[in-house]
């Protein structure tokens, strides 16, 4: 965030769902979500948008794992 800004970040990831046994693995393709949610204690500078999100893409390999 801007310096000065007050605000909050929030990040999410959004992985699918990926079926394996017990001796796969699988590549996976996700989203990741940042969004920054800007705020002032000023009201004339909470006009217009005040979430700004940026899409990230995420790669990995899933594996099949006992709990």
């Amino acid at each position: 965030m801007p310096r000065g800004s007050l605000g909050s970040l929030k990040d999410r990831l959004l992985v699918p769902t990926v079926h394996l046994n017990s001796t796969n693995h699988a590549s996976i393709h996700a989203e990741g979500i940042t969004t920054i949610h800007r705020f002032s204690i000023l009201p004339a500078f909470n006009q217009g948008q005040t979430e700004l999100y940026t899409v990230t893409p995420r790669t990995g390999t899933a594996s099949f794992v006992v709990f």
